[in-house]
């Protein structure tokens, strides 16, 4: 990989991990909301945010369309991979965008990140779905 090269596979990568960070802080926002709704007070960390989301199932649940279970593995599945693009170190020298964390390639090539997108529409769209609902 040349000097152009390298740049701009930097340059792509800290466009995907902006995207990442853009993404996850829309959900925080969105689970804020929903919480506020409910009267639970604020959290720090998404993953916390996520985790006491699942916990509320037995009152939003029902206020959701879609297979609510679903919706909080495609939350956990969008923190996870934020967490690595966040934490994670860029390995450079790759065709597809990579980063190392403990002990792992994780590969973001262009048909995942796609699907990251893809998921990140179908979770904004059940918050809203069942933050209108309450």
């Amino acid at each position: 990989m040349d000097e152009h090269e390298f740049k701009g596979y930097l340059k792509d990568m800290f466009i995907f991990q902006g995207k990442m960070n853009g993404l996850a802080n829309s959900i925080e926002l969105m689970l804020e909301v929903i919480f506020e709704k409910i009267g639970i007070a604020p959290l720090k960390m998404l993953g916390s945010k996520i985790s006491k989301f699942e916990r509320c199932k037995p009152s939003l649940a029902s206020r959701y369309t879609g297979d609510f279970d679903v919706l909080v593995e495609k939350l956990k599945k969008i923190n996870e991979n934020w967490k690595i693009t966040k934490h994670g170190m860029i390995v450079s020298g790759q065709q597809n965008l990579t980063i190392h964390k403990d002990g792992r390639l994780y590969i973001f090539e262009q048909r995942k990140q796609a699907e990251i997108e893809q998921e990140f529409t179908q979770i904004m769209n059940g918050l809203i779905e069942i933050s209108k609902g309450i």
